[in-house]
């Protein structure tokens, strides 16, 4: 199973945090292709607060990712 929060591309927009550089960035079809054979659950993009310390306060754009691989599903 795989479970992933990641910022995406639209963080570039916002001062609370993560990478600066777009190919660190994750959107739902990236995460998709890059896990080929992975039965996907869930995966969108969504905002949220951050609270996580100095560098990573306020609004955020991250996408989620839920899947399994091979036969298992939830």
């Amino acid at each position: 199973m795989l479970i992933m929060e990641a910022f995406a591309p639209r963080q570039l927009n916002y001062e609370s945090g993560g990478p600066k550089d777009p190919g660190l960035l994750y959107a739902p079809s990236t995460i998709e292709n890059d896990f080929e054979g992975l039965r996907i659950h869930e995966s969108y993009e969504l905002f949220i607060e951050l609270n996580e310390g100095t560098f990573h306060q306020g609004l955020a754009s991250v996408m989620r990712l839920r899947g399994v691989k091979g036969q298992g599903c939830i």
